[in-house]
């Protein structure tokens, strides 16, 4: 008997890692910086739009719905403007924590090195 199409997606999501994934930092973090001084709607919004606009697109194999909030296939997205205390401080420990360990390319890191002196 073949294997269904859902199943087969079921276990590739299982059996990806955890990751960390920077972009959507990033992406609110250049705009942030380029709306300085504009109404905190206004600058927001203008996030939104540039996260939106320029956010990677990943369309798994056999996947009939899509969409995504990472690049990763099993990704954490990070929200430096309400936890960049908490995304410094255990930039270097994601990988060895005891509960959900997440993985961190030096990418990424040095993608949140750039940027969480702006959110302190």
């Amino acid at each position: 008997m073949r294997e269904g199409r859902a199943p087969r997606l079921k276990q590739r999501l299982l059996e990806a890692p955890f990751e960390v994934c920077a972009e959507r930092a990033v992406l609110w973090t250049e705009a942030q910086r380029r709306t300085q001084g504009q109404p905190q709607v206004v600058r927001n919004a203008r996030a939104l739009e540039h996260l939106l606009t320029n956010m990677s697109i990943r369309i798994a194999p056999e996947e009939l719905i899509v969409g995504n909030r990472t690049s990763k296939l099993r990704g954490a997205p990070l929200f430096p403007e309400t936890k960049s205390f908490s995304i410094a401080a255990q930039l270097e420990s994601y990988e060895s924590r005891a509960i959900q360990p997440y993985r961190v390319g030096e990418a990424e890191k040095r993608a949140l090195r750039e940027i969480l002196p702006y959110w302190q």
